[in-house]
C-alpha cells in the first residue's frame, strides 16, 4: 500500500538514522550488557518473538527497566520517553541522535504520541512503552489507560507483554538510595496480529492488565528475598503523607531505617520491604497507601465550598515554566498551595492561580517532581527535600470528580 503524502516527511523522522540506532543498541549491549546484569542482579528468560514487528508493553518500577528489557529481548526497541529527556540541551541532542525515542509530554493528552507509535509500527519498527505512564510508588502495577487497547487494536504488528519482578524493592521510586537484591524479567505472553484481530478492545485491555499486574509485597510474601541497603526508609515522605496514628498531614519524617511522627508513631522499614515495630498499623507501603487515599479523600472533600483555607502547602519549591521545550525559571524558593478550587504558585513577584477545572494534566516524574498542564501553560515544580507530589495529584482528581488512578 502506498504511503499517504502527509506521512512522508514524518516517516523520514523515524527512518533516517535507523541503521545507526540499531548499531548503537547492539554496541551498547555487547559493551555493557554483562555489567548491567551483574550490577543489578538481573536475570531473565530468553525469548524469540514470533512477530517481526511488535508493540512491547512492560510494567515499570526503575529507571533501568529499558536496559533490562533490551538485554532480554536482544532487539532494537524504539522507546516512548518522557519529554523532560528532550530538554537537556546537548545531552538530549546526543540521545536523539543515538536512539531517537518517541516523546510523551507528562500530564498531557497522548494523541500525538499515539500517532507516532502507529507510524513506527507501520514502518516496521518495534516500539516499547511502559503503559502505566509512571513508575509505581506503592509496589503495585498502576493504572493502564483504556486507550492502550485501542492503540493495540488499531496499530500494526503483534503485542508482547513483559513483566519485571524485584525492581520496586531494589530501587523504590520514593527512596534516596538503591538497594541490593534480585530482579527477574520474563515475557508473559505474545499476541500475534491474527490473534489481536479476533479480540475486542475490551479483551485486549483485560489481557494487558492481567499480564502486567504485579504486587511487590505479595511476591515477597510468597518467596521472600532480602534487599539490604543503607537508610532504607529515607524519603518515604515522597509516598506516605498521612500518619496512621494521628492522621497528621505531612507530619512524618524519615531517619535512616525509621519513619517517625512527632505524635509518637514510629516504624522501621526492613530489608524485606515490610514495616516492623511495637505498634505496626500497616505492614506494607501498599496497605498504608490504600488507607491514606481514602482518609485523604474525606479530608479533601471536606473543604468543598471553602476556597479560603488551604488544604496543604509546601515551600522552598523550584518553579519553572516550559514553553516550546524551553525551561524558564520562575522561582528558586517558591511556594505551592492547594485550595479546594485552585492551585497557587507563589513565585515571589506574583501568585499564579490555576483553577483545578483548567488543569487537564497533573503528573509526577521521578520521586516528587510535579508537572501541571493547562490549555495555555505547562509548569514544573521541583523540591530539594522529600515532599509528596501524590497529595496534589490525588486532591486534583478528588476535587474534579475523577477516579484516583
Amino acid at each position: 500500500m502506498p504511503i499517504p503524502r502527509e506521512h512522508v516527511s514524518e516517516d523520514q523522522r523515524w527512518v533516517k538514522g535507523l541503521a545507526r540506532n540499531r548499531f548503537v543498541y547492539s554496541f551498547l549491549l555487547k559493551l555493557g550488557g554483562g555489567f548491567a546484569k551483574r550490577k543489578y542482579h538481573f536475570t531473565y528468560e530468553p525469548y524469540q518473538p514470533k512477530s517481526k514487528t511488535y508493540l512491547f508493553l512492560a510494567n515499570h518500577n526503575t529507571d533501568f527497566d529499558p536496559i533490562f528489557e533490551v538485554i532480554a529481548m536482544n532487539d532494537y526497541l524504539r522507546y516512548v520517553a518522557n519529554d523532560h529527556l528532550f530538554r537537556k540541551g546537548l545531552i538530549s541532542k546526543i540521545l536523539i541522535w543515538l536512539v531517537n525515542p518517541i516523546p510523551k509530554r507528562k500530564g498531557a493528552r497522548s494523541d500525538e504520541t499515539i500517532q507516532m507509535i502507529k507510524d513506527n509500527l507501520r514502518l516496521g519498527i518495534s516500539v516499547a512503552m511502559h503503559c502505566e505512564g509512571n513508575k509505581s510508588f506503592n509496589g503495585r502495577t498502576g493504572h493502564i489507560s483504556p486507550r492502550t487497547g485501542e492503540l493495540v487494536k488499531e496499530a500494526e504488528g503483534g503485542l508482547i507483554t513483559y513483566r519485571i519482578d524485584g525492581g520496586y524493592l531494589q530501587h523504590p521510586r520514593w527512596a534516596k538510595y538503591r538497594r541490593q537484591g534480585p530482579i527477574h524479567g520474563y515475557v508473559v505472553r505474545e499476541y500475534t496480529r491474527d490473534e489481536l484481530n479476533q479480540m475486542t478492545v475490551e479483551e485486549i485491555n483485560a489481557a494487558i492488565n492481567h499480564d502486567l499486574f504485579t504486587d511487590a509485597f505479595a511476591v515477597q510474601r510468597n518467596n521472600p528475598k532480602p534487599y539490604p541497603g543503607k537508610a532504607l526508609a529515607e524519603h518515604l515522605e515522597n509516598v506516605l503523607y498521612l500518619c496512621p496514628q494521628c492522621k497528621g498531614l505531612g507530619t512524618m519524617y524519615s531517619q535512616g531505617d525509621e519513619f517517625i511522627c512527632p505524635c509518637g508513631y514510629r516504624v522501621r522499614f526492613n530489608e524485606y520491604g515490610f514495616f516492623e515495630g511495637e505498634k505496626v498499623i500497616f505492614e506494607t507501603i501498599l496497605d498504608w497507601d490504600l488507607w491514606q487515599r481514602e482518609e485523604y479523600r474525606k479530608l479533601v472533600l471536606s473543604y468543598q465550598g471553602n476556597s479560603t483555607d488551604p488544604i496543604t502547602s509546601d515551600g522552598d519549591q523550584l518553579i519553572f515554566q516550559i514553553v516550546q521545550n524551553q525551561v524558564h525559571t520562575l522561582s528558586t524558593s517558591g511556594k505551592i498551595t492547594l485550595f479546594s478550587d485552585r492551585i497557587e504558585l507563589d513565585i515571589g513577584t506574583k501568585i499564579i492561580s490555576l483553577k483545578l477545572t483548567d488543569i487537564y494534566g497533573l503528573a509526577i516524574v521521578k520521586d516528587n517532581r510535579l508537572y501541571i498542564s493547562t490549555s495555555q501553560d505547562y509548569y514544573e515544580i521541583k523540591c530539594q527535600k522529600p515532599r509528596s507530589g501524590l497529595k496534589y495529584f490525588a486532591a486534583h482528581r478528588y476535587l474534579t470528580g475523577k477516579e484516583y488512578i
